[in-house]
């Protein structure tokens, strides 16, 4: 068996054409879609409206009878933060939050039978001048401190993993981004 599911963002466009999609493959394979996944964008999280998002999901959803959805939380840039910074974190947990609002509304509107799952990443973003000070103790550090505020965070918001979500954690490949914003990320994996 094979389980396809597809990846948009808010977008009235991508999921639009993710409908034509989903309908191309039931029309020429018989095979229907039962899945979706959101990626949230920190700029879309933050500059609409809570509900609207949720409608556009909702009824894309019963438009298409999706049966599970997946949100891709956005991944917190810190914006110039460091990672030791509580105002990372704050910005992770109010990200994921309202991830968690908006799926709440979906799945009491859609009446999924399914838990809605939340990918989270857990934060990982550095300045690329932080690079050449990086040790194995110092990454190993600041990973450690993510996970115990993601840890922290679950147990202040478990109600809601109870009722209609799972979260799950998502590693980050380490890369990074020159394109005026200079970031890096890091993961697990340590090379010295």
């Amino acid at each position: 068996m094979i389980i396809l599911q597809l990846k948009s963002s808010h977008d009235q466009k991508a999921l639009s054409d993710i409908c034509e999609i989903i309908s191309f493959i039931k029309d020429a394979h018989n095979y229907r879609i039962s899945g979706h996944e959101i990626h949230q964008d920190s700029a879309d999280v933050q500059g609409s409206i809570l509900r609207k998002r949720a409608s556009i999901i909702s009824n894309f959803c019963s438009q298409k009878e999706i049966e599970y959805i997946t949100y891709h939380a956005p991944i917190p840039r810190n914006d110039r933060l460091g990672l030791y910074d509580e105002r990372s974190y704050e910005r992770a947990s109010n990200l994921i939050l309202s991830t968690l609002r908006e799926a709440e509304l979906v799945y009491d509107e859609c009446g999924f039978k399914n838990k809605v799952v939340i990918v989270y990443h857990l934060p990982s973003v550095i300045s690329l001048e932080e690079i050449p000070y990086l040790s194995k103790e110092l990454k190993f550090k600041y990973l450690e401190k993510a996970e115990e505020y993601l840890l922290n965070f679950y147990e202040k918001n478990r109600s809601y993993f109870e009722s209609f979500a799972v979260l799950t954690l998502e590693n980050v490949f380490p890369k990074c981004f020159t394109n005026g914003r200079n970031y890096s990320t890091i993961n697990m994996f340590h090379l010295r």
